[in-house]
Protein backbone atom coordinates (compact mmCIF):
# COMPACT_ATOMS: atom_id res chain seq x y z
CA UNK A 1 0.00 0.00 0.00
CA UNK A 2 1.15 3.28 -0.98
CA UNK A 3 1.60 5.81 1.81
CA UNK A 4 0.47 9.90 1.12
CA UNK A 5 3.35 12.43 1.60
CA UNK A 6 3.39 14.84 4.31
CA UNK A 7 2.44 17.33 1.05
CA UNK A 8 -0.05 15.51 -0.17
CA UNK A 9 -2.16 15.18 3.66
CA UNK A 10 -1.53 19.13 3.85
CA UNK A 11 -3.63 19.67 0.41
CA UNK A 12 -6.45 17.01 1.45
CA UNK A 13 -6.64 18.77 4.94
CA UNK A 14 -6.55 21.95 3.24
CA UNK A 15 -9.49 20.60 0.69
CA UNK A 16 -11.61 19.19 3.84
CA UNK A 17 -11.32 22.67 5.72
CA UNK A 18 -12.44 24.86 2.44
CA UNK A 19 -15.65 22.70 2.29
CA UNK A 20 -16.29 22.58 5.65
CA UNK A 21 -15.98 26.50 5.59
CA UNK A 22 -18.40 26.84 2.05
CA UNK A 23 -20.87 24.46 4.26
CA UNK A 24 -21.23 26.37 6.84
CA UNK A 25 -21.26 29.97 5.30
CA UNK A 26 -24.05 28.28 3.38
CA UNK A 27 -26.02 27.33 6.75
CA UNK A 28 -25.32 30.92 7.60
CA UNK A 29 -26.74 32.86 4.27
CA UNK A 30 -29.89 30.42 4.39
CA UNK A 31 -30.82 31.28 8.41
CA UNK A 32 -30.20 35.05 6.98
CA UNK A 33 -32.68 35.05 4.26
CA UNK A 34 -34.84 33.16 6.58
CA UNK A 35 -35.15 35.71 9.19
CA UNK A 36 -35.44 38.55 6.31
CA UNK A 37 -38.48 36.66 4.98
CA UNK A 38 -39.49 36.11 8.62
CA UNK A 39 -39.10 39.79 9.35
CA UNK A 40 -40.95 40.75 6.01
CA UNK A 41 -43.95 39.04 6.62
CA UNK A 42 -44.15 40.80 9.91
CA UNK A 43 -44.28 44.20 8.09
CA UNK A 44 -46.75 42.83 5.96
CA UNK A 45 -49.20 42.14 8.52
CA UNK A 46 -47.85 45.22 10.79
CA UNK A 47 -49.20 47.76 8.18
CA UNK A 48 -52.25 45.81 7.39
CA UNK A 49 -53.31 45.65 10.96
CA UNK A 50 -52.61 49.40 10.64
CA UNK A 51 -54.76 49.71 7.92
CA UNK A 52 -57.73 48.20 9.84
CA UNK A 53 -57.11 50.53 12.71
CA UNK A 54 -57.59 53.35 10.34
CA UNK A 55 -60.89 52.10 8.95
CA UNK A 56 -61.77 51.23 12.83
CA UNK A 57 -61.13 54.45 14.05
CA UNK A 58 -62.71 56.39 10.82
CA UNK A 59 -65.99 54.34 11.44
CA UNK A 60 -66.08 55.92 14.91
CA UNK A 61 -64.90 59.03 14.35
CA UNK A 62 -65.79 59.80 10.88
CA UNK A 63 -61.89 61.56 10.62
CA UNK A 64 -58.79 59.83 9.78
CA UNK A 65 -56.35 59.95 12.94
CA UNK A 66 -54.13 62.69 13.05
CA UNK A 67 -51.13 61.72 11.69
CA UNK A 68 -48.68 62.24 14.35
CA UNK A 69 -49.90 59.23 16.04
CA UNK A 70 -48.11 56.97 13.56
CA UNK A 71 -45.03 58.31 14.36
CA UNK A 72 -44.71 57.11 17.64
CA UNK A 73 -43.91 53.16 17.34
CA UNK A 74 -45.29 51.65 20.13
CA UNK A 75 -47.55 53.76 21.67
CA UNK A 76 -51.35 53.23 22.28
CA UNK A 77 -52.16 56.31 20.76
CA UNK A 78 -54.90 54.26 18.64
CA UNK A 79 -56.09 52.37 21.33
CA UNK A 80 -58.74 50.59 21.48
CA UNK A 81 -58.19 49.89 17.21
CA UNK A 82 -54.59 48.65 17.65
CA UNK A 83 -52.59 47.48 20.64
CA UNK A 84 -49.83 49.50 20.01
CA UNK A 85 -48.10 51.49 16.97
CA UNK A 86 -45.76 48.96 15.39
CA UNK A 87 -42.68 49.95 13.65
CA UNK A 88 -40.19 47.58 11.66
CA UNK A 89 -39.01 45.03 13.02
CA UNK A 90 -36.02 45.18 12.65
CA UNK A 91 -34.43 48.88 12.27
CA UNK A 92 -37.36 49.90 14.78
CA UNK A 93 -38.53 52.78 12.61
CA UNK A 94 -42.12 53.91 11.68
CA UNK A 95 -44.29 52.78 9.15
CA UNK A 96 -44.77 56.49 7.14
CA UNK A 97 -48.40 56.53 6.59
CA UNK A 98 -49.72 59.73 3.94
CA UNK A 99 -53.05 60.56 2.20
CA UNK A 100 -53.09 59.67 -1.14
CA UNK A 101 -54.42 63.18 -3.21
CA UNK A 102 -55.76 61.69 -6.13
CA UNK A 103 -58.24 59.47 -4.11
CA UNK A 104 -60.79 60.62 -2.31
CA UNK A 105 -60.88 58.96 1.81
CA UNK A 106 -57.46 56.49 0.90
CA UNK A 107 -54.01 56.40 2.50
CA UNK A 108 -51.57 54.31 2.33
CA UNK A 109 -48.41 52.97 4.90
CA UNK A 110 -44.86 52.16 3.49
CA UNK A 111 -42.79 49.56 3.65
CA UNK A 112 -39.09 48.53 2.71
CA UNK A 113 -38.69 45.01 2.48
CA UNK A 114 -35.70 43.17 2.34
CA UNK A 115 -36.36 40.78 -0.05
CA UNK A 116 -36.79 42.71 -3.01
CA UNK A 117 -37.75 39.86 -5.39
CA UNK A 118 -41.10 39.83 -3.54
CA UNK A 119 -43.74 39.36 -5.84
CA UNK A 120 -46.30 41.72 -3.56
CA UNK A 121 -43.85 44.63 -4.25
CA UNK A 122 -45.06 44.59 -8.00
CA UNK A 123 -48.51 44.03 -6.99
CA UNK A 124 -48.12 46.77 -4.90
CA UNK A 125 -46.83 48.68 -8.14
CA UNK A 126 -43.68 49.39 -6.09
CA UNK A 127 -41.21 48.02 -8.01
CA UNK A 128 -39.31 51.55 -9.14
CA UNK A 129 -40.14 52.78 -5.43
CA UNK A 130 -42.78 54.56 -3.76
CA UNK A 131 -44.32 56.90 -0.94
CA UNK A 132 -42.00 59.59 0.54
CA UNK A 133 -39.53 60.29 -1.82
CA UNK A 134 -39.59 56.51 -3.68
CA UNK A 135 -37.40 54.76 -0.82
CA UNK A 136 -40.34 51.93 -0.31
CA UNK A 137 -40.76 49.31 -2.23
CA UNK A 138 -44.53 48.13 -0.82
CA UNK A 139 -47.34 50.01 0.27
CA UNK A 140 -51.15 48.64 1.52
CA UNK A 141 -53.68 51.39 0.98
CA UNK A 142 -56.64 51.63 2.55
CA UNK A 143 -59.90 53.54 0.85
CA UNK A 144 -62.91 54.46 3.43
CA UNK A 145 -66.00 54.05 2.00
CA UNK A 146 -68.91 56.62 3.09
CA UNK A 147 -72.52 55.53 3.31
CA UNK A 148 -74.47 57.16 1.15
CA UNK A 149 -76.78 59.95 2.02
CA UNK A 150 -80.01 60.06 1.42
Amino acid sequence: MKRLGDSAAVKIGVVVVILIGLVMAGKQGIEKQRQAYWRDGTRKDDVNRLRQAVVDYFKDNESFPDEKIFLSCGSGHLLPYIKAIPCDPMTGEIYPFQSVESCKNCYEFYVKLENSEDIEIKKAGCNQGCGPEGEYNYKVRGQIVLPKKE
